[in-house]
């Protein structure tokens, strides 16, 4: 568990984390709770391009993370999400998905694409009427 080390504050650390996990294959839970990882795009796209090679994890959790505050963020988590086959679980809990219209679409292609992600944590993300309808579609369809 890597939780509150602001790892997303240096994106050194966010390279040293992409190089650590390419290389262990025995990780099944990767926390990477509040660790700012959104405040820089860079961070997304190293912690994406690992993921999309990993396939030990099969839980993911990015909660606190400020990923919505940016579009490439999500796009970078999409990425991931379409071709994983080993996340099953992912908590993206209070991540501000909500503040941008295109976050939810982004994100609902994606998990519909996905057939590995059977539950996942949306809580506190500031979403509008439209988005909880995707939601609630997402939930009927996992």
């Amino acid at each position: 568990m890597l939780i509150c080390n602001k790892l997303g504050n240096k994106e050194k650390n966010m390279i040293y984390l992409n190089e650590a996990l390419k290389i262990n294959n025995s990780i099944k839970q990767l926390n990477l709770g509040n660790n700012n990882i959104g405040d820089n795009v860079k961070n997304m796209l190293y912690l994406s391009e690992v993921l999309k090679i990993t396939e030990s994890i099969s839980e993911l959790n990015l909660d606190n993370n400020n990923i919505g505050d940016n579009d490439k963020n999500m796009n970078y988590l999409s990425e991931v999400l379409k071709i994983t086959k080993s996340i099953s679980v992912l908590n993206l809990d209070n991540n501000n998905i909500g503040d941008n219209d295109k976050n939810m679409l982004i994100l609902t292609e994606a998990l519909n694409i996905n057939k590995s992600i059977k539950e996942f944590h949306l809580c506190e993300n500031n979403f509008g009427e439209c988005d909880k309808i995707s939601i609630i579609y997402l939930k009927n369809y996992k």
